[in-house]
């Protein structure tokens, strides 16, 4: 079999980890990464080439490195990349990719999808609501007793979206902090403890 390119679509442990697994396997010779991260070209012998001014989300660009360095496979691991459908548009353009569609990653990306869904197929969960404003939020809140909640950001938020709270005065600032997330705590969780 002849030596393979691979491109992983990470920058963090689990991509370092996915190029560390490639390359051992006798079937690669090459590994890039989008954007990866130095330490995955330590001790490699030149093996691995990383993109570190290349976004996860930049579907375009990600073709573009396909096309040029004549890659065989795309293994796309990263949560905002398979949010903006980066596995589908490759699929499209004719590459071999191994990763979540964009509808398949959704229970992934989409928490309140992902909580709907669960409870649609009885699978075990905590209590939750769905909010959508801080108004809505803060009103639950108030007339629930005193308890530990956990407010989560439906959105990805580069997994720092998901925010114990010791009690409901914390939870009350929880729920005001959905607002830094931006886009990704617009639509929020309450959720219990």
């Amino acid at each position: 079999m002849n030596s393979k390119t691979v491109l992983v679509i990470d920058g963090g442990g689990r991509g370092s980890v996915l190029v560390d697994k490639y390359l051992q396997s006798p079937h690669v010779d090459k590994v890039l990464a989008v954007p990866g991260n130095d330490m995955m070209t330590i001790n490699v012998g030149g093996k691995v080439k990383i993109f570190p001014n290349v976004k996860t989300t930049d579907i375009e660009k990600i073709k573009s490195i396909c096309q040029k360095e004549k890659v065989d496979l795309v293994d796309v691991a990263q949560d905002d990349a398979v949010a903006v459908g980066l596995v589908d548009q490759l699929t499209q353009s004719g590459c071999r990719v191994l990763g979540p569609t964009q509808a398949a990653g959704q229970i992934e990306w989409d928490k309140a999808w992902a909580r709907n869904f669960m409870k649609r197929f009885l699978i075990p969960i905590p209590r939750f609501i769905i909010c959508n404003s801080q108004e809505e939020g803060i009103k639950f809140i108030k007339s629930q007793t005193n308890k530990p909640w956990f407010i989560k950001a439906s959105g990805l938020a580069a997994g720092k979206g998901a925010l114990f709270s010791q009690d409901n005065p914390q939870a009350i600032l929880n729920i005001k902090r959905m607002a830094n997330f931006k886009k990704a705590g617009k639509i929020y969780l309450i959720e219990e403890f």
